[in-house]
């Protein structure tokens, strides 16, 4: 029997067998042809034409990486919860040991999602694309939001191993808990992805309306007058060195690095952030508008790109 009376919000029917799910959609009959209609937040809210060429199963190059970024953050993972363990050995809060690894492990997967992020841009970016709102609502939808479930669940049954263990002994976080921290997390990057996206399709949008207000026509026998190039800050050309030796860089460790930097010559302005950013360090403009580290970070690759180093 197939379903032809009812009307998703797309407004068309839908057409789907009662319990089956459409083979593009793994989370609720999302129809491919609706790609690009869909607002966000819902599972085809992405650009097709670019997962199809970003996908790890496709393709090799960001398969490699982010393997290489799974393998390094398990290791990562592993390293911190062999320490906690040996530094709360006999501790007498019972719930500070899982408590505190479920921090570990939050913390963790932050980062992760930060580098996971800038693997997709960057191999994006050499396949000639550009960090547009499409591109970073397919990159929430399909990477960084997708996983969220099993990630969580993952944790879930850790838990319930360790606390079978030990016997019954050992305090276990609840489900709801622990279920609540990974969706505030998920949340936080849904939402500031959003932002991002939309804060694209503004300066989009503010490009047009200024280049369409400056079209006039020169009077004969002259050319259009163009404003004089605005110069870079002294720190792009640090930013341009430090990307060339370490091209998987996230925004976070740039940021770091870059006021560590600071610090250790604090006489020295070309590891300062822009003046036009009004903060006195990277990390403060990332917290206070991360698109902003964004674009400064992109126009640097698009430099060292083309630099062919």
């Amino acid at each position: 029997m197939r379903i032809t009376n009812n009307r998703g919000s797309t407004g068309r029917p839908f057409t789907t067998s009662p319990g089956r799910l459409s083979a593009g959609d793994p989370q609720g009959g999302a129809r491919a042809e609706n790609a690009k209609s869909l607002p966000f937040g819902l599972p085809n809210s992405i650009d097709l034409k670019i997962w199809r060429q970003l996908k790890p199963y496709s393709n090799r190059l960001t398969r490699l990486k982010v393997e290489t970024a799974r393998k390094k953050f398990r290791r990562e993972v592993e390293s911190e919860t062999n320490k906690l363990y040996i530094g709360k050995r006999g501790d007498a809060n019972s719930k500070a040991v899982p408590n505190t690894r479920l921090n570990i492990i939050l913390q963790e997967t932050n980062e992760f999602l930060e580098q996971q992020y800038s693997i997709f841009r960057d191999v994006w970016l050499k396949l000639g694309g550009s960090e547009s709102a499409a591109f970073i609502r397919t990159i929430s939808a399909m990477v960084i939001q997708l996983p969220f479930g099993a990630r969580t669940s993952s944790f879930v049954h850790a838990e319930r191993m360790r606390f079978r263990r030990g016997g019954g002994l050992q305090p276990m976080l609840s489900e709801e808990h622990v279920r609540k921290r990974f969706e505030n997390l998920r949340t936080e990057w849904r939402d500031k992805l959003e932002i991002k996206a939309l804060e694209w399709e503004a300066e989009v949008q503010g490009s047009r309306l200024i280049s369409a207000s400056q079209i006039s026509s020169p009077p004969e026998g002259t050319s259009p007058k163009r404003g004089p190039t605005r110069p870079k800050p002294l720190c792009f050309a640090l930013a341009v060195d430090l990307v060339s030796r370490n091209p998987e860089l996230t925004l976070v460790q740039f940021c770091r690095i870059m006021d560590r930097k600071a610090e250790q010559f604090p006489r020295s302005q070309k590891y300062l952030p822009p003046k036009t950013w009004k903060v006195a360090s990277f990390m403060e403009q990332y917290r206070n508008r991360s698109n902003t580290v964004s674009r400064f970070l992109s126009d640097v690759r698009k430099v060292r790109n083309s630099l062919g180093s």
